[in-house]
């Protein structure tokens, strides 16, 4: 039987570091970096494009709405899924990062029939934690 106590065994965080941490989020912010890519799908068929192959009505994403969605196989099996959110001349699907190339480059063997462009894009999105995290 180990000694070790249970935060030992399963790498959770010591009293110590849960005190500074709760600490921290009651008066401040937290910013996590999180494990997310985005896919920028822009063209004058965007819209059309994305219509056509992912579960989101991309009719609803505008302005500040993003909306939930998924890339299936021709089994109907999720592929990916991802948060659309409109931009200017497009989208952004926010993705997890290990989902980008694969949804990338199933999304490219349909896109040369349309006047879209796929551009995976490097950026470091963040969480904010905290109570000021809203002000």
């Amino acid at each position: 039987m180990s000694s070790a106590a249970p935060a030992d065994r399963f790498d959770l965080p010591s009293a110590a570091t849960r005190q500074a941490t709760g600490t921290l989020l009651a008066g401040g912010v937290l910013t996590v970096p999180l494990p997310w890519a985005t896919l920028a799908v822009t063209g004058s068929d965007a819209e059309k494009f994305l219509q056509g192959q992912v579960t989101t009505d991309m009719r609803e994403v505008a302005g500040n709405q993003s909306r939930l969605g998924c890339l299936l196989n021709l089994k109907g099996r999720v592929q990916a899924s991802f948060r659309a959110i409109a931009v200017a001349d497009g989208y952004l699907l926010l993705l997890p990062a290990d989902q980008l190339e694969t949804t990338r480059a199933r999304l490219a063997k349909y896109a040369v029939f349309s006047k879209v462009v796929l551009t995976p894009q490097a950026r470091t999105i963040s969480g904010l934690l905290g109570a000021g995290a809203i002000d």
